[in-house]
C-alpha cells in the first residue's frame, strides 16, 4: 500500500498528491472531494453531482457558493442541506 504524506498549511489546506488525483480521476478545477470520518481515519473520495429533479436558480447557486465558502457545516443528507439552503 502506498502512503502519501503532505504538510498542512496555516489555513488547513493540503495539496492532493498527483498520484492520488490520478487514482481518483480528479482532473478539473472545481472537482468535488468528500471526506467521511471513519474509525481510525478519514475516507476521501471524488463526488460527482448528477442532474436531478432539483434544479437550482442562479440565486440558489449564489447561496450554494456562499455555503461552500463557510466552514464547519456538515449535512447528514441532501434533504437537510436543501432545507438549510432555502433558509439563506
Amino acid at each position: 500500500m502506498q502512503r502519501f504524506i503532505v504538510p498542512l498549511s496555516s489555513k488547513g489546506q493540503v495539496t492532493v498528491p498527483k498520484k492520488v488525483r490520478e487514482l481518483l480521476h480528479l482532473d478539473h478545477k472545481g472537482d468535488l472531494i468528500g471526506f467521511e470520518p471513519r474509525k481510525g481515519g478519514v475516507l476521501m473520495r471524488k463526488y460527482v453531482v448528477h442532474q436531478s429533479e432539483e434544479e437550482f436558480s442562479e440565486e440558489e447557486w449564489a447561496k450554494l457558493k456562499k455555503m461552500a465558502d463557510q466552514k464547519g457545516k456538515v449535512y447528514a443528507d441532501a434533504k437537510e442541506f436543501l432545507k438549510d439552503l432555502r433558509k439563506l
